[in-house]
């Protein structure tokens, strides 16, 4: 496992965390040390420096015990708890954490958790609070659930409004009052109760926004209520008089909470109230990395504050006049796309949270410059392969383009801003001709986009004019230098072109026994211009087994679907040069766990490789050993070796395959060691021949501990991991 360090804002961090590390049957995969993600929500403890934050990604659940200096999540090979949504303390400081797969409590600080209110699961939604003893879940149903004795029981509500998810829960300085905004998706609905949610009553909001996704009360003034609205073009609203009459008034970019701390201040997003509401400023914005767009103050000292950023948390301990960013251990960082220099040395990743860059990927312990450029919103990225520091960057609106390994970069100015750039690819014949897809992104618009060509190593563009103004996902140039680009959207609702297109240098074709869906992934084959594999998928569709892995083996005319067991939701395929390995991410259809799948035939048979969390998904897959981009970061997985033993006293024969396909490995050098004296010794060496197979001849004559080993070495070192089994051989005599 390489020891990783990080590298932030030209310095070497002091601390080392030792990555995470995930042990698998067929596979081990080490986290590449992209410590960030984007903060949802955090609480802090006011009797001790524990805080705890969740992210929007799967077990994003991360605790500190030094005020947010460094983290600590979950044990992903313990706990499998989905997309965390709430975090809550309670007066003893027993965590409370709501995530898609339930309500869980840590009574340890959040060493370990227990589920609780285990049979209403499927009614839970996705907010929680606790105040002076009570602690309310918000429902799917139009209920909620109320619970005064540390969740051990909870009492449901009547369905305050049918057809409705509860959105967002306040508690009021008034005693058991609480409000409750609910929401049908057309119209949204504030509510509150005396009662502690016995009975509830509609509050007047006609004069604000239809529908709003945030209430909060002030603690000094139970009639004082704030809001938030759920267009982003829109600017909160306050009530004084209990929601009898609304004002509205400025608040910085596009809020999404709404603090208090405990001298009167109160926070939406960045902007802060010193005058219960009257004028409004805003904290400074700007941290070293990234930049703060919600704020949270300490429970015990309003001057500290736990900002949100895109990078994880920004920490402030002069209310918001300055920052530092805070991510060390935090495995939440969203990966759009890898890419690798020719010599492995140089990598650059496209993440939510803005590029990451090494130059010694390659070494023991490479080091990452790490977050560059948040504000590209990077979604894909391109390494020349002639010359490492020629990098092209593909952002929400535009392109970028460094020449100098990023000390610099210029705005490509003839890229269409109307499109998120998806995907950048080279000639594989000539490195200076690049192409570029993008399209729009919207969830109910028709969906265009188009195709751009550059012939000077992206220092210029032009528009190919793709058929259809198809809003192209994914794009690979063969090796004849055919271009074919994937068309669809990643949406649930819009119009949008489907299938494969081909360009000829001259022309483009619809190829119409493509598949009618949702293009996600394309890779060609390096040696043979004529075959290419594609995933699809359909995001308009509740059904999962929609989409597919597609085969073409004569360009692209007819395509052949192949079979994958329990995959749904492809999302992207990749294929290993030297060996035609091929491997491709999805979601297992059965326990929606993000799931790595691999075939050593040609896409004929497929063995699962590698299985994530539930809803983590992978967009990235490149093969240096499999480096994959998820929604919990970027990862370097090894296969693993199986070995199948047929042992006697006299003879050892070893079977070696491989781990997720049963595929015979051949020629592999495998080690016999022999336990003596409480220590291992190796004893003998034997290369597996045509069948897979080792012998050792060894004669035992009494009770022997042995174990066999396959180390990798060379090419087969990308790929795999050292394995190891341990047998012990009776005699008889």
């Amino acid at each position: 496992m390489k020891n990783l360090y990080i590298l932030a804002l030209g310095l070497l961090l002091p601390t080392l965390s030792l990555a995470e590390t995930i042990d698998q049957t067929t596979a081990q995969a080490t986290n590449l040390g992209l410590y960030g993600g984007e903060m949802r929500d955090v609480a802090s403890d006011p009797d001790s420096d524990f805080v705890y934050v969740t992210t929007y990604s799967p077990n994003g659940f991360f605790v500190s015990d030094d005020d947010g200096a460094t983290w600590r999540g979950l044990n992903a090979e313990g706990y499998d708890l989905g997309e965390p949504r709430g975090v809550e303390l309670d007066e003893d400081g027993n965590v409370y954490l709501l995530t898609t797969n339930g309500l869980f409590k840590s009574a340890n600080r959040g060493t370990t958790l227990t589920e609780i209110g285990v049979d209403l699961i499927d009614q839970m939604g996705n907010t929680v609070i606790n105040h002076e003893g009570t602690m309310v879940v918000g429902g799917n149903d139009g209920t909620v659930m109320v619970s005064t004795n540390q969740g051990e029981a909870f009492t449901v509500s009547d369905v305050i409004r049918a057809d409705s998810y509860v959105l967002s829960l306040a508690a009021s300085p008034a005693t058991d009052t609480f409000y409750a905004v609910l929401d049908d998706t057309n119209n949204g609905t504030l509510y509150m109760t005396s009662d502690r949610g016995v009975t509830w009553s509609e509050v007047t909001t006609d004069d604000i926004a239809n529908r709003y996704t945030t209430i909060a009360v002030n603690p000094n003034n139970a009639n004082h209520l704030l809001m938030l609205s759920y267009d982003e073009d829109t600017d909160p609203w306050q009530s004084f008089d209990n929601g009898a009459t609304w004002d509205q008034f400025d608040a910085y970019g596009t809020p999404g909470y709404i603090t208090f701390d405990t001298a009167g201040r109160i926070y939406v997003g960045a902007s802060y109230s010193d005058d219960n509401g009257a004028t409004w400023n805003t904290v400074t914005t700007e941290t070293p990395a990234n930049r703060v767009s919600n704020v949270w103050p300490d429970s015990a000292d309003d001057n500290r504050l736990y900002g949100s950023t895109f990078g994880a948390v920004a920490i402030s301990i002069d209310q918001g006049v300055s920052w530092t960013d805070s991510n060390q251990g935090i495995t939440a960082v969203t990966v759009h796309d890898v890419s690798q220099s020719a010599d492995k040395n140089t990598v650059w990743i496209a993440t939510g949270a803005g590029l990451a860059h090494t130059d010694n990927f390659t070494e023991e312990t490479p080091t990452w410059e790490f977050p560059i450029n948040y504000e590209y919103y990077p979604s894909a990225v391109w390494v020349s392969p002639a010359d490492s520091t020629l990098v092209v960057v593909g952002g929400y609106e535009a392109l970028y383009r460094t020449t100098d390994g990023g000390e610099t970069w210029e705005t490509i100015g003839d890229w269409n801003s109307d499109y998120a750039v998806q995907q950048i690819v080279s000639d594989p014949n000539d490195p200076t001709i690049l192409y570029a897809a993008g399209g729009v992104q919207s969830l109910n618009d028709t969906l265009v986009g188009d195709v751009m060509m550059s012939t000077d190593s992206g220092a210029s563009w032009t528009s190919l004019t793709i058929d259809d103004q198809a809003a192209s996902q994914t794009i690979v140039v063969a090796a004849d230098g055919i271009v074919y680009v994937g068309a669809g959207a990643l949406a649930i609702n819009g119009e949008t072109a489907t299938g494969i297109y081909r360009y000829d240098g001259t022309d483009w074709t619809h190829l119409p026994d493509s598949p009618d869906e949702q293009i996600t992934s394309l890779v060609a084959d390096p040696d043979d211009a004529n075959t290419l594999y594609a995933t699809a998928s359909d995001f308009s569709s509740n059904q999962q087994s929609d989409g597919g892995v597609y085969k073409t083996t004569d360009g692209g005319t007819t395509w052949t679907e192949l079979t994958v067991e329990n995959a749904s939701k492809y999302r992207v395929i990749t294929i290993q040069g030297s060996t035609r390995t091929i491997y491709m991410a999805g979601t297992d259809i059965e326990t929606n766990a993000g799931t790595i799948w691999k075939s050593t035939d040609g896409g004929s048979t497929w063995g699962v490789y590698y299985v994530g969390l539930e809803n983590e998904t992978f967009n990235s897959l490149l093969f240096d050993g499999l480096v994959a981009g998820n929604t919990r970061g970027a990862y370097d997985i090894k296969g693993k070796a199986k070995f199948r033993l047929k042992k006697s006293t006299e003879k050892i024969t070893v079977a070696l395959k491989d781990a997720a396909t049963d595929k015979k490995l051949t020629r592999k050098k495998v080690t016999l060691w022999k336990k003596v004296s409480g220590d291992w010794k190796k004893i003998d060496t034997d290369r597996t021949n045509t069948q897979g197979k080792a012998v050792f001849h060894k004669r035992t004559k009494k009770t022997t501990r042995y174990k066999v080993k396959y180390k990798p070495t060379g090419t087969a070192a990308e790929e795999y991991t050292t394995s190891t089994k341990q047998f012990s051989i009776t005699s008889k005599s």
